[in-house]
């Protein structure tokens, strides 16, 4: 994934006026006189924790539908006597294993 910087500029900068066009950080026009637009190594800089947030935040949203198509039907079956709990927590493991956090 290649460093977006109006990811960057919205998540550390949402607080001045800046404006991109293109990808590229020579697209970044910056309107605030209050400071001095970030140089490209601050950016650079920040990029790591930007996309792990959001990285974060796309796995979430695939376990989400995920947990719905398959550890949903699996723990109403255990609610019904249909399947035990270790059967659920199995198919909760591997929408895990299958979609992992980093860190986890």
């Amino acid at each position: 994934m290649e460093i977006d910087y109006a990811l960057i500029l919205a998540e550390h900068f949402a607080d001045y006026s800046w404006s991109v066009n293109g990808e590229s950080y020579t697209g970044i026009a910056w309107h605030s006189e209050d400071r001095p637009k970030p140089t490209l190594d601050e950016l650079n800089a920040l990029w790591p924790e930007v996309r792990k947030k959001y990285d974060r935040i796309a796995v979430q949203a695939q376990r989400k539908i995920m947990y719905a198509r398959v550890s949903d039907p699996v723990f109403f079956e255990w609610q019904r006597g249909e399947a035990c709990q270790q059967d659920w927590l199995n198919a909760v493991q591997s929408v895990k294993d299958k979609y992992p956090h980093a860190g986890e």
